[in-house]
C-alpha cells in the first residue's frame, strides 16, 4: 500500500489577515450605515479645492471643500474625505451632502465612493485574502 503524501503546511496568515479586514470592512460599514439612517440631504457647493500630501504619499491630491445650510440656517463648510488627481470635483459644482442633525460638521459627501468605498474594498480584499488562504493547496489550478 503507497503512503499518502504529507499535507502541506497551510499559512495562517492569509486567512488571518483576510478575516480582520473582512470584519473591520463590516464593522465600519455598519457604522456608516447607521450614520446614514441618522443623517439628513442637503445640497451643497463645492467652494475651494484644497492641495495635501497624504502621509507616505508622493503626489498632492485635491480634496473639495464643500458648503452647506442646515434647515435651521447654520452655514456649514467641511472638507471633503477623499481626494484625487487631478481634484473630482471643480469649485462651483453642486454636490449632495448627508449630515447628522445633531453633528452638521461632521457631514460627507454623498456619493458611493466618498460612503462606502473604502469599506467595500476592506471587504473585497479581505474576502480574497480569506479564500486565498483557505483554499486547498493541493487543488491543481483550472485553465
Amino acid at each position: 500500500m503507497a503512503a499518502h503524501p504529507a499535507a502541506p503546511k497551510r499559512n495562517l496568515a492569509f486567512p488571518a489577515i483576510g478575516a480582520l479586514m473582512l470584519l473591520a470592512g463590516l464593522g465600519f460599514g455598519g457604522l456608516r450605515l447607521a450614520f446614514l439612517l441618522g443623517s439628513e440631504t442637503a445640497e451643497g457647493e463645492v467652494v475651494e479645492i484644497v492641495s495635501l500630501k497624504p502621509a507616505g504619499q508622493s503626489t498632492r491630491l485635491g480634496y473639495p471643500v464643500v458648503a452647506f445650510t442646515t434647515p435651521a440656517g447654520e452655514r456649514v463648510r467641511f472638507t471633503g474625505s477623499e481626494g484625487s488627481s487631478p481634484a473630482a470635483y471643480a469649485v462651483g459644482e453642486r454636490v449632495t451632502v448627508r449630515y447628522r442633525p445633531e453633528a452638521p460638521h461632521e457631514a460627507r459627501l454623498a456619493g458611493w465612493g466618498s460612503l462606502f468605498g473604502g469599506h467595500l474594498l476592506a471587504i473585497g480584499l479581505g474576502l480574497v485574502f480569506l479564500w486565498t488562504g483557505i483554499k486547498d493547496p493541493r487543488t491543481p489550478p483550472t485553465a
